[in-house]
């Protein structure tokens, strides 16, 4: 049944594509991220079975960039160190992938992901660097995206987990002493550093908007609770020190304050009967991950330059930790990660190419630090430290659509701080 609506609901978003490219008129760049973004939900699927499997994100990036793609050119010359780190990325991935021990499907799974991410940042930082206007549209269908999330989520809450866009539950859902409820995702954790993420970015006001009220201002406190019914706690630590930079830097640390005297009254009254409080203690939690750690850190001393090629972890644990597997649906599933988002990086791409993947995410939010007079910059950048919080314990990049909400959070930061240093160079006007 599942498969079904998987089929139906992808061909569904192509049908869209081709209607948002053919039969709509104007900014074809512009049609194509509002169309990834308000059917985000479905962006996941995948929709090409097999070694070259792709979801339906990727192939619509790679449809979009062969036929419809028009670049845009502008006057910034001080982003050439991204062409530079990108150009190490793909030298570290291609020798990381010519030096592994065997390439299989996850390889090519990750390097088409990885392509489909740079290409999509790429569309982005143009059109909104070149028009500033469009990252109110851009913030617009986020704030669907979570309006939407909620409202799955309220669905699962009265009908069940059993509610779900997945082909198979994730054992982190019913695997515990409550049920975690993940949403539209599949892995409640992803869910939760989705709602981090965009729930912070919800702060950032969206101009000349009839629809922004009293109660679009709460959305972010309403993705606090929806992280406690998630059961993440590494979410919820990066939720809120991304609520205390934020808060911290406006010169609002009495309300962060009471805020977190107010919600601390709320959990010692309910708390017991949330989901991120009914879990296995902080200690146990350390240890299953620390075993793993250790045996990830050794793989790496054993690959340090280039790593074991893209998205092989899989199958370099298959031969040599065989003991790094769960049960689903009575079979052995190899674990595609080491409980870290960093050690992943770290193993399947060496130190170069963690350095790289890194710097990307890092020298944008340290630029972000340096400017006093632009909140937006503030916000963009404690929704990235919510996820480089979370990141720390589970890979979520394996989901497209935590990829495509980290390419667009990091590329909008990075033109809010251009606009900020470089104002007089930025074009004011739409580019056709």
């Amino acid at each position: 049944m599942i498969a079904l609506i998987q089929i139906a609901l992808g061909g569904i978003c192509m049908l869209t594509l081709a209607y948002c490219m053919f039969l709509m008129k104007g900014n074809t760049n512009q049609h194509f991220i509002l169309y990834s973004l308000y059917l985000f939900p479905f962006m996941n699927i995948d929709i090409i079975p097999g070694i070259h499997s792709m979801s339906i994100f990727e192939l619509s990036t790679i449809l979009f960039i062969i036929a419809f793609y028009k670049p845009k050119k502008n006057k910034i010359r001080n982003i050439g160190y991204i062409h530079l780190i990108i150009f190490v990325m793909i030298i570290s991935i291609i020798v990381g992938c010519f030096l592994a021990e065997e390439i299989g499907e996850n390889t090519v799974k990750a390097v088409i992901q990885i392509g489909a991410i740079i290409i999509y940042a790429k569309i982005i930082f143009e059109e909104v660097l070149i028009n500033n206007d469009f990252k109110n549209e851009i913030l617009k269908a986020l704030r669907i995206c979570l309006l939407f999330s909620f409202v799955f989520l309220l669905a699962q809450l009265i009908l069940g987990s059993g509610i779900s866009l997945s082909k198979s539950e994730n054992i982190n859902v019913a695997g515990g002493e409550a049920v975690r409820y993940p949403s539209f995702f599949q892995d409640p954790q992803k869910y939760a550093q989705f709602l981090a993420m965009s729930g912070l970015i919800m702060f950032i006001p969206i101009e000349n908007d009839k629809n922004w009220n009293a109660i679009m201002k709460m959305l972010p406190y309403f993705a606090v609770s929806a992280i406690l019914i998630s059961g993440s706690r590494a979410a919820l630590g990066g939720m809120f020190v991304g609520l205390a930079y934020i808060f911290f830097k406006k010169g609002k640390a009495l309300f962060f304050i009471l805020m977190i005297c107010v919600l601390s009254i709320i959990v010692m009254t309910v708390g017991k009967n949330l989901p991120v409080f009914k879990r296995a203690s902080l200690s146990e939690s350390y240890e299953f991950r620390n075993d793993i750690w250790n045996d990830a850190i050794q793989i790496y001393k054993t690959h340090p330059i280039w790593g074991i090629g893209a998205g092989n972890y899989a199958n370099y644990v298959r031969i040599h930790h065989p003991d790094q597997y769960w049960m689903g649906d009575n079979e052995m599933i190899f674990f595609d990660h080491p409980e870290s988002g960093y050690l992943k990086w770290l193993i399947e791409y060496g130190t170069i190419g963690f350095l790289a993947f890194l710097s990307l995410i890092l020298i944008p939010l340290f630029k972000s630090f340096s400017i006093k007079y632009n909140d937006n910059c503030s916000i963009l950048g404690a929704a990235v430290i919510s996820w480089l919080i979370g990141f720390y314990t589970l890979y979520s990049l394996g989901d497209v659509r935590i990829g495509m909400l980290v390419a667009v959070t990091i590329t909008i930061l990075m033109v809010e701080n251009i606009k900020s240093k470089n104002e007089s160079l930025i074009r004011r006007k739409p580019f056709y």
